[in-house]
């Protein structure tokens, strides 16, 4: 039963890895996001298929279930942090803004404000547009 366990999470996470590979991040347009050399900030992302499939730390999961990941999440860190969160959203360009609004809703829901949206290539940390969410987003 181990061993097939094993298996299923081996190859949940290769399917994970396979979809984030598949987004295409819009251009950037020369945005560039810093971090702090300073402070310590805590970083999740949240990848968005073309196809509106939404993972988080490599696991499928639907748009509905993100807010109670998110803030399962924040709820580990210690209290310092939590004001600090960055959450990165991978959005493919070519997907729907009303699945990419709805993962904001659910970010907003968590409590979680500070948002990069990625952007040129998904690989390239530096590039990307830094916005704040706010309250009035939760649905």
């Amino acid at each position: 039963m181990k061993k097939i366990s094993i298996v299923f999470i081996i190859l949940a996470i290769n399917f994970c890895q396979a979809q984030k590979n598949e987004i295409e991040l819009p251009k950037g347009y020369g945005f560039e996001y810093k971090f702090s050399d300073t402070n310590i900030t805590p970083i999740n992302s949240v990848y968005i298929s073309k196809k509106g499939t939404v993972i988080f730390e490599d696991e499928k999961i639907s748009v509905e279930e993100l807010g109670t990941h998110l803030f399962a999440y924040k709820n580990k860190l210690p209290v310092e942090y939590m004001t600090s969160i960055v959450t990165q959203i991978y959005a493919d360009k070519r997907t729907s803004y009303k699945i990419v609004n709805a993962v904001k809703a659910q970010l907003s829901s968590a409590l979680l404000y500070n948002v990069v949206y990625r952007t040129d290539h998904i690989e390239d940390v530096t590039k990307g547009l830094g916005v704040r969410l706010y309250k009035s987003l939760i649905p």
